[in-house]
């Protein structure tokens, strides 16, 4: 039990201002507030991690055994300077190896090749006062690093009420644009179950990452499942992802990066899902998913084959998958929702059955949202893309003639058209 300010806590360092390397820690770690929501002495802050709370240069080879949990009732502090502990969040952080890495103001220090193995549970609530984020993941809570070659073989379980939560199977939030994610694993299932739905805003949900800006993520697969149930009730939208929760700017890169988890969207409004992306920007390439993205509630969401709110170019990448909505979900095989930027969707492959009867589906893209002619996304300008037979959207199967027809491709095509279909376009391959 604690009720103090800025605590550090882990199952090796609290703070370490000193590289981090070949640490075990085997033994369970937990960090319990006050539950009075209204006390003014509920924990600020708190960083937990199961081998170091707060590493502030570089961290490798490191491995936690041990059970991570993490309860009670929480306050942000600062965020700036000491006080943010490093000067990146003061918020709570919480990760199966370390609970923040970096600083940012420190370059050329990464986190490479740690590994969780201790089941990881966060079953916590922020004071209504204090109601702000937290960062969570399954080996870094938040990182101001490079993060490479870290692997998650735990189990997920989530529990909270925060305004805003970033969370991934590996990271939860890459904080700054110079940090990427490379060659990363998530072999945990994650369970994630907000409580007082209505105090959440936003939640950041990714297999691999939950949250970047201006960063990227190379080489990285998750394995597991992602259950997002009973979710905020905010005009907000959330974001889930295989790979990713939102990769947000134009420079963002997602590449060489597998999918294989179903994504399960069990109840909550304003979501967007994809099968690697909830939304991403920039470019999104030579990526794989053949997990299923499906809703199971009426509610107001996207899903995608591969990026949910599609704000990204995407090429040469594949989606093998089923993807279930229902009235008010729009569906599409490679993007649910066209975005606010120009795209160009070239060389990539799919193999989707679509099932959400009264919504809007396309073979590529199930809705256009864009509202001017400068937001036009472009169909195989350098590659054609391809459609596989078997491809289906509510029982009936897609031909030859549906791949060369634009009204086809889009699921919302506007009398004005924001979607041009060029002349490598969409390719339809019969079966062998």
């Amino acid at each position: 039990m604690d009720s103090g300010s800025y605590a550090n806590i882990a199952g090796v360092v609290g703070y370490a201002e000193a590289d981090v390397v070949g640490c075990v820690n085997k033994g369970a770690v937990s960090y319990i507030a006050p539950s009075d929501i209204a006390s003014a002495t509920a924990s600020t802050r708190p960083c937990v991690g199961g081998v170091a709370a707060v590493a502030v240069y570089y961290m490798g080879d490191c491995v936690n055994e041990g059970v991570i949990t993490m309860s009670g009732t929480y306050a942000a502090g600062g965020t700036s300077g000491e006080t943010a502990g490093i000067g990146a969040s003061g918020n709570p952080c919480f990760g199966g190896v370390v609970g923040q890495a970096g600083h940012h103001a420190i370059e050329g220090c990464f986190i490479e090749r740690c590994v969780n193995n201790g089941a990881v549970n966060f079953l916590a609530t922020m004071r209504p006062a204090n109601n702000t984020a937290c960062q969570i993941g399954g080996v870094v809570g938040l990182s101001n690093n490079h993060v490479k070659y870290c692997v998650n073989n735990a189990k997920f379980t989530i529990n909270e009420c925060f305004g805003t939560s970033y969370t991934g199977g590996v990271v939860g939030r890459m904080y700054y644009s110079p940090f990427n994610v490379e060659g990363c694993e998530n072999n945990g299932e994650i369970d994630y179950t907000p409580y007082e739905t209505e105090k959440n805003t936003q939640i950041y949900l990714g297999g691999v990452v939950g949250h970047g800006k201006n960063c990227l993520v190379l080489d990285s697969v998750n394995n597991k499942n992602i259950t997002f149930a009973d979710g905020h009730k905010a005009s907000a939208n959330s974001y889930i992802g295989g790979i990713a929760g939102q990769y947000d700017g134009s420079s963002c890169l997602i590449q060489n990066s597998t999918n294989h988890g179903d994504l399960t969207v069990l109840a909550s409004t304003k979501w967007r899902s994809g099968g690697i992306a909830g939304c991403a920007g920039g470019n999104i390439t030579a990526c794989y998913n053949d997990g299923d993205v499906v809703t199971l509630t009426n509610t107001d969401g996207v899903i995608g084959g591969i990026n949910g709110f599609g704000q990204a170019n995407i090429s040469d990448s594949e989606a093998y998958c089923a993807l279930k909505g229902n009235a008010t979900t729009p569906c599409g095989g490679l993007v649910g929702a066209h975005g606010n930027t120009a795209q160009n969707w070239n060389g990539n492959t799919i193999k989707v059955e679509i099932v959400a009867e009264g919504a809007l589906c396309g073979i590529i893209c199930g809705s256009n949202t864009a509202s001017t002619e400068g937001k036009i996304s472009v169909i195989g300008d350098t590659t054609p893309n391809k459609v596989l037979e078997g491809t289906t959207i509510n029982g009936v199967a897609v031909t030859a003639a549906d791949c060369a027809d634009l009204a086809k491709l889009y699921g919302g095509i506007t009398t004005e058209g924001f979607g041009v279909l060029t002349e490598g376009g969409v390719t339809f391959v019969p079966a062998i």
